[in-house]
This record gives C-alpha cells, structure tokens and sequence, in this order.
C-alpha cells in the first residue's frame, strides 16, 4: 500500500523557521531590514499653545513609555510652528529609525544633518539608512574615497561591506572599532552577523549577549538574539529577548511578533493568536503578520480565515513561498486538489529544493493516480532530503513500482534520519516482511514497541511475525505480557487463539476466540475468523453479524455481510440500502463504495455506479478494486483510451498488490480486453497453483492470448495440458480448439470442434459457426443459423445485431431495418444499432434517420463514424452548415478515412467551396478502396479533376 501521508507540512516548522544555514542568507533581511511596522503615523493635532520645550519634554515622555505614535505627532507638531528645531528632528528622525520607516528618517535626518552638517553621528545614522535601503554600494564607495578617523564612520563601512558580501574588509572595520564606546554596538552586532554566516552559532549567541548586556537599549541586538534563540530552540531565552523588545522604541510589533512565533513552535496556539491579536492594526497588515495569522488560523481550523489572510499576503507578494505552500495544503484539505496542485507547481518551480513542496506535491499527484509524476518529483532529492517523511513516500512509490530492494534502502535512510520515529520502524518492517526478511522485520517492530508502547498494531504484528517465524511460543509469551499490561481485551484473546492453533491446541484456540468475541463483539478479526470457522453456516454468520450490529449499530463488516445474504436471497434493494448505509457512516470505507458501483453497474445504472466509482477513487485513486472498477464503466461507456490507461495503472500495482486469486483473474481478463497482454499474461501465470477452478480459467485465458498473439504451439501445450487435466470442459475445450483453428485459417477443422457445441445448443458456438458462415461468404447460411437460434432465444440482442449485419451486408435492408428496431425497443442503446438506422432511414427517406443519428452521436460524441453518419444527414436533409460543421470535426478526428473524406468533399461542393472539395475529393481517392469511391470520382469529375 501506499505510504499514507497527508497533504500538509509535516510540522509548523516547516513553514515557521528555516534551517539555520539558510538563516544567515537572510539575517539582514530579517533584523536589520525589516520593512516599517508602525504604519500611517503622521496623523497631525492641533498645534496648540504649548512651548517648545514643552512639546519637546511630552515626545520624550510619551517614547520613554512606549507610546511611539503620540511621541512622533507630538514632535511634528513641535516642527510644524518650530521648523528649526534641530534638536526634535534628530529625535524624530531617530524614532522612524527606530520603527524601520526608513524613507521618514532619511527626509528627517537629511534636513537635521544640513542643519548641522559636521555632525557625525547625524551623518552615521543616514549612511546606515542608505545601506539598509539598497544604497550599499555607493555608501561604500563614498567612505573608501575618505580618509576615515571617526569610528562611527568606520563601522558603517563595514556594514556596507558586509551587505556586498566583502566579508574581510567589513570583519576588518568591525574588528577597529570594537574598542570605540560610539561604534562598539554595532561593531559587536556586525561581528555577530559575521559569525552566523560561518553558522558558529556560539560565537554568534555570545557577542549578541554582550550587545544586549552592554546596550540594554539595543533594539537590534534582541531581535536578534531572539532569532537565534528560535532557531536553536532556547525557548526561555527567545521570549525574554522578545519580551525586552516590545518595551523598547519601534520593537512593540516585532517583539510581539517573534513572541507569536514562539508560543506557536512551542505548540501554543491559542497564545500565537492572542499575540497576534494584540497587534496595532497597521502591523496588522504587512505580509509578514498576515502570513503568521494564516498559519495560525490553518491550526486553529479556522480555513476560510487562514485562505484570506494568505490571499493578502500574495496580492502584496505573488512570489511567497511560504504563502502559495500553505495554501496548497488548504486547498488539499478543502477538497480542492486541482487547485492546490496549482499552488504548490508555482512553489516548486520557485524552489525545487523546498522539502515541505515537494511532499505535498508528491503525494498529490499520488492522488492524481500519476506515479511517475511524483516519482519525477522525489527523484531529484534522492540523496538530499532530510525529511524522514518524504525520503519513505519516495520508497513507498518505489515500492508498489516493484523495487523493493531500493524502497527498503530508502525506508532504512528514513528510519536514520529518525530513529525514534516508530511509526517509519513500522513501514520498514512491512517492506522487510514482504521481501522475505523476517527476522530483521521482527527486530525492527521489537524496536517499534519498545519506542511506543501504544502502538497495539506494531505489538499484534509483532506476535503474526512470531507465528510466521514458527515460534508459537514466543507468540504466546508477547500476548501474555500484552494481557498482563493492559488487562483483558478483545485483540490480545484473538492473538492468543491464532498462538494455540499454531501450537495444535484447538480447544484453547476456540476458548479464545470465544472469549475475545464475548469482550468485543464487533471486534472485526474476531469476527471475520468465525464467520471462517462457520464454514457457510448462515444461521451462525447471521447471528455472529447481528451481535456485532448490536455492539456497533453500523459495524462495516456486518452490514457487507448482511447486505450479501440479501443478494443471495433475491433482496437487492435491501442489500442496497445496508450498502448505502455503510458508506455513509464509514466515509473513508472503500468496499461498500465499490459493492454499490458494481451493482449498480450490472443493473445498467451507470450513472449511479460512476457516482460511487469516484467516492471510491477519491478514497484511494490506486487500490486494486477501485481501479477495476473505474475500468469496467469506461469499458461499459465505451471510452476505450481511459480504459486502456486505467487498466495499465491496475496492471502495475498487481505484482504487489494482496489479491486474491479470484480478483487476479478478474483483472487479468480487464487486462485483456484492453489489450494489456504482456501485463495479463503475468498475472495468469501466477495463477498456476490457484485452487482448480481459477486454475482452469486462468489456463483457458493463455491459450486465448497465445492463440490472438499468433503463438500457436504455447497455446496448443496450454489447450492439451486442460484436455489432459480434465479439470476443463469438453465444451470449453473445443471452443479453445476452435479459435486455435480459425486464427490459423483452418476453417474445416473449427467447424468440427463446433459442431458438437452448436448440436448442444450452446449460444458461444452458434453465433462463432455463423460467424464462419459469413467469413466464407455464406451469408443466407449465416441468417439461416441465426434465425433458428432466435426462434428459440429472441431476447438474445448479440444474435441479433449479427443477423442484422449480415442481412446489411446481403442488401436485405427491410430485415436488418426490423432487427435493429427491435434491438432498440428492447432497451439497449446500442450505438451500432442507431448509426446503421439512421443509414438506412435515410435510404428510404424516412425523417426519423436524424433522430437515429443524433441518438448515436449524443452516446459517442467522439467517435468519427458517428459524427461522420450525423454530418452526411444534415447535409442530405439540406442542412449544409451543420453538415459540414460535423464532417470538418469527423475528418480531423479521422483523417485516413477515405469515406469520411469522400463526404465532406461533397458538403465542401454544396458550399461553393470548390478548391477545397477538390482537395478533400483527391484526398479521398488517393487512400485504399472503399464503398462509395464511384461516387466520389463522379463528384471530382462535376468539379472539373
């Protein structure tokens, strides 16, 4: 089976944090260059009465208690009647600073700094702004022109350096003026930036504690600490560093941020949204909020809140990652796969690389029924990933591919990558149990259990490994200790019952069973291994299903089982309502899907049958049943191509499947009709050591594949091994016998194999000898035989549409017009029957012949015979556009066929379209020879050749 995995990170870190390696790549982007979070602030007041200094000594007071909107008003108003206030510009200046609103501060900085034009530090504080608003490259330039002393100009050339990537000149810079008491902050958090790109994270968290110890105020320096804190999972620590920063200025919204960032790592979600409800609103609506408020509401359950909060944040960003990831795993679980494949190709084509994408990707495609899809998908990271999930997806598609060796390699690389994972223990051992290798299966669950106690699946598995080994005993010795832990349970008495039969102790073995079904009565195992042991005693299955219904009101096996004794006692609406029942209550159950499809597909409600044919594919898109299913209605629909791609996909998954041999047989003839031989032909020969009856039939269908393929001498060892066997019919045989001879033009010989068949009344060997009737040209002998056979056997359809052949085929159009007549007034819609009518309707100039054709047409609206039949009516009933409409589609659809070619050159005539009816005239002439070809040389000849 395949692995299950669901359609959504494997955990919030996946679209929370990034490894660190790749932090240090963003580490400006992230601390140093966050966009500004206090949003529209320059909401203006009255200007007052109030002094200068008054107005000033208020904005102090108001930033020095966090209230950095009404400190940046105060301070407008300030410059509004004071515009030369050098001192309130710096102040404000700084504070847009501090808040990252970049463009303000340079505006304000700028007008302080010509006030003041030999202030250093005025000039330091707009070089930084300039390299952190993607000047870098002239500040750069401009400070290597000078001949620098001060050290604050020192550091901001580093910084610069440091945003180009010259990472020895700006260590350089840093190093000098560690020792300066202006630039010694900012040089240690230069260093620290330094030392992360070498991903020394010790380093690192010590020159940034010594920023935050020596510059409590240092907004930067604990934003930073805390992302690394996150990043190594210090989760005290991150929350005092962002604790710290939502009482200093501009670092309220990103300290409350990194907070939510924490509480939701650290599992707490509800106080990730209380965090980030706290937010002001104009924080509110920068992507970065609007994506962590996405993340949580996706948590919280909350999808219709999480999809508007991501829609906001790719209207601003289209490109983000993270966004289109997320949203492909609400759309997943919406329901919605096409559109959540669409999110997560935009993704994937953005980076192929990204782990979290690629699963969800992956297993979409999976859903899709595209294995090789997502196969192309895991291939590339071969080697590379680190998700211990998707490194076992990648071996599970290995496996149902039939490459157990490289599936069990890749689950071993899973299983490393997480060794606790007991749950990846789980799967290795199932793969090692399926290639043979017990003994290394058993160790793998032993560690399994003792990881997770309460994984009872892995306990019970162990204990069928023990059996399987041959040690009862040991088997018996698990269950022991697993009664001894958990005390009486209806799993443990089961496993108990299969440890003593295996040890020949049937009275102890039935005791348990007994005992196990007495705790549980709806306990599934228990219960199918009665029904086992009843042999077909209804009375005991009846009463055992009725007991679980009573313990279970809706237990999946009991209503299957009941719903089956109502078939078998001529009550299928009974046994369709307990059908419809299981699976509106078991919505992830297959078989009553699959039971209803097949139903309804035998009493000719395809309709209804596809309706549960996709539940069930939903469920499933690959298991064996489904496939088979969805297969037959196409086959039944006539869409031979879906079929055929179907079928291929059923084909695949067989090898590996757990079928049972009846289903391998059923699959194998689906293959057949489809024209999978290779595939069928496989699955057959596996089916040599079946219980006679499937072995017969399965030998019955090589010789039919051999005797088709032309491989005459394997099908004539296959039809000699059944005479001898005896296990075959000497009807089945002689059929056999008589296909072996006709594929071989030997018609004397397939009559006398017939012979004995068509004297016994057999319908198979009566229609195959008129069959040879009319291969030979006999047709009377043909209508002869068949006419005899529907004296006796008139609701006989097939026999019919062949005696209406050949009666077509003799030129006795008033027999064949009444046998397709009542081929459809007995309810079958035959697609053939309505095609030739409409032919011969408009022979005889009978206006029901466009009824017929558009009959056909809306049954096989893709099949060019049909379309071409509806065209040339149209265009002989005087509907020339609509006539040549279809033929132009009949044509492209078919253009090898000279018939078809041969009327639309003739709609083409009628057109006024002479050029181009000569070329479709020509064309038709050119091909092989065909009925009407008189006709279209005459209608060449009227064109002028």
């Amino acid at each position: 089976m395949y692995l299950k995995q669901s359609c959504q990170p494997q955990s919030l870190r996946e679209l929370l944090r990034t490894p660190v390696q790749r932090w240090a790549q963003a580490w400006l982007e992230r601390i140093f260059k966050t966009s500004m979070l206090l949003g529209l602030l320059g909401l203006l007041t009255a200007c007052g009465s109030a002094s200068p200094e008054e107005r000033m000594q208020s904005a102090q007071a108001f930033l020095a208690e966090g209230r950095v909107q009404a400190g940046i008003i105060e301070l407008k108003n300030l410059l509004k009647a004071n515009p030369e206030h050098l001192e309130g510009r710096r102040l404000l200046g700084e504070t847009y600073k501090a808040v990252r609103d970049y463009p303000s501060a340079l505006k304000e900085l700028g007008r302080a700094l010509a006030q003041q034009p030999n202030d250093v530090s005025l000039e330091s504080d707009l070089l930084r702004i300039r390299t952190l608003t993607g000047d870098a490259q002239a500040v750069y330039d401009e400070l290597q022109a000078r001949d620098l002393s001060k050290a604050l100009l020192i550091v901001r050339r580093g910084e610069a350096a440091l945003s180009l990537g010259h990472l020895a000149a700006a260590k350089k810079d840093f190093e000098n003026t560690i020792d300066s008491a202006d630039a010694r902050a900012d040089a240690l958090a230069g260093l620290a930036q330094l030392a992360w790109k070498d991903q020394d994270i010790t380093t690192t968290k010590r020159l940034l504690t010594e920023v935050t110890s020596a510059y409590p105020d240092h907004l930067d320096g604990w934003l930073a600490l805390g992302e690394l804190a996150l990043a190594e999972e210090e989760f005290d620590l991150a929350k005092r560093s962002f604790a710290t920063s939502i009482d200093l200025v501009g670092g309220r919204d990103l300290g409350q941020l990194g907070l939510a960032r924490t509480a939701l790592l650290q599992g707490d979600v509800e106080g990730s949204w209380s965090q980030l409800s706290a937010m002001n609103d104009s924080a509110g609506k920068l992507p970065v909020v609007q994506y962590m408020r996405g993340l949580v509401a996706f948590e919280r359950g909350e999808l219709t809140q999480a999809e508007s909060d991501l829609l906001a944040v790719m209207k601003t960003n289209p490109s983000h990652l993270p966004a289109m990831t997320l949203m492909g795993a609400i759309k997943y679980r919406q329901g919605h796969p096409a559109v959540a494949t669409d999110y997560l190709k935009r993704a994937h084509a953005q980076d192929a690389t990204n782990e979290s994408v690629v699963k969800m990707l992956a297993d979409l495609r999976l859903q899709q029924g595209d294995e090789s899809a997502a196969l192309a998908l895991l291939e590339p990271m071969s080697g590379q990933a680190s998700d211990p999930q998707l490194i076992a997806l990648h071996g599970s598609i290995l496996e149902k591919l039939g490459r157990p060796a490289e599936a069990i390699a890749l689950y071993e690389r899973a299983v490393q990558v997480a060794p606790d994972a007991a749950d990846l223990r789980n799967k290795l051992a199932i793969s090692l149990l399926a290639s043979g290798q017990v003994d290394r299966a058993s160790a793998e669950l032993s560690t399994a259990v003792s990881l997770d106690e309460s994984l009872v699946d892995s306990e019970q598995m162990l204990v069928l490994v023990k059996l399987r080994q041959g040690d009862a005993e040991g088997a018996e010795a698990l269950v022991n200790e697993m009664l001894t832990r958990t005390g009486d349970s209806a799993p443990a008495y089961h496993l108990l019952a299969l440890a003593k039969a295996a040890q020949q102790d049937t009275a102890v073995s039935d005791w348990a069973l007994e005992r196990s079904i007495s705790l549980d009565p709806a306990y599934t195992p228990t219960l199918r291994a009665l029904i086992s042991k009843a042999n077909g005693d209804k009375t005991v299955e009846k009463k055992l299903y009725s007991d679980a219904l009573a313990a279970e009101e809706h237990h999946l096996d009991a209503l299957m089982g009941m719903a089956r004794f109502d078939f078998d006692n001529g009550e299928p609406v009974r046994a369709e309502e307990k059908l419809k029942v299981a699976s509106l209550t078991h919505t992830s159950a297959i078989r009553p899907r699959i039971a209803l499809g097949r139903y309804y597909l035998a009493q000719g409600r395809r309709d209804e049958a596809h309706v549960y044919a996709a539940e069930a594919g939903q469920l499933s898109a690959m298991d064996p049943d489904v496939l088979l299913l969805q297969a037959t209605l196409q086959l039944a629909d006539n869409n031979q191509l879906e079929a055929r791609d179907t079928a291929l996909k059923l084909g695949r998954n067989l090898a590996s499947a757990p079928v049972d041999d009846r289903f391998r047989l059923q699959a194998a003839r689906l293959l057949t009709q489809t024209r999978h031989n290779d595939l069928a032909l496989t699955n057959l020969l596996m089916l040599r050591d079946a219980e006679p009856a499937i072995a017969t039939s399965a030998q019955a269908d090589l010789a039919r594949i051999y005797t088709r393929n032309g491989e005459f001498a394997r099908a004539k060892e296959e039809i000699d091994g059944l005479k001898a066997s005896r296990t075959a019919s000497e009807e089945l045989v002689n059929t056999l016998l008589a296909d072996w001879h006709l594929r071989q033009n030997q018609i004397a010989e397939a009559r006398q194999a017939l012979k004995p068949l068509v004297s016994a009344g057999r319908r198979d060997a009566t229609l195959k000898m008129a069959m040879i009737d009319r291969r030979v040209g006999d047709e009377l002998a043909a209508q002869q035989r068949l006419q005899r056979w529907l004296a006796d056997n008139a609701d006989d359809s097939g026999a019919r549409m062949m005696l209406a052949s050949s009666q077509l085929a003799s030129g006795e159009r008033v027999g064949a017009t009444r046998n397709y007549e009542v081929v459809l007034d007995s309810g079958r819609e035959s697609v053939v029957a309505l095609n030739n009518l409409a032919w011969l309707y408009l022979d005889a100039s009978d206006s029901r012949a466009i009824i017929m054709a558009r009959r056909a047409y809306r049954a096989e609206k893709d099949n060019p015979n049909v379309i071409d039949t509806l065209g040339w009516v149209y265009l002989e009933t005087g509907d020339i556009e609509a006539g040549l409409e279809h033929l132009r589609r009949a044509s492209s659809l078919a253009p090898d066929n000279p018939t078809v070619l041969y009327h639309l050159g003739v709609a083409l005539q009628r057109k006024g379209e002479a050029d181009a009816a000569r070329e479709a005239l020509r064309g038709a002439l050119a091909m092989r020879d065909f009925g009407e070809r008189k006709d279209a040389e005459a209608a060449l000849e009227t064109l002028g050749g």
